[in-house]
């Protein structure tokens, strides 16, 4: 738990970081890195939801 609890703000920020990055690139794919960043923040608050609520 207490590993999750830090990794996770880790994983959206390079969730954010790596759309960005995929953006800026001559990729066929231009992902938006705010919905990226946001889907991932709202995965991490339901995970967490559902631990606390158990």
């Amino acid at each position: 738990m207490i590993i999750a609890t830090f990794s996770s703000p880790v994983f959206v920020g390079c969730l954010w970081l790596d759309a960005r990055k995929l953006r800026a690139s001559d990729a066929p794919w231009a992902p938006n890195p705010w919905l990226w960043g946001a889907s991932g923040a709202v995965a991490m608050c339901l995970f967490f939801s559902g631990i606390m609520y158990r």
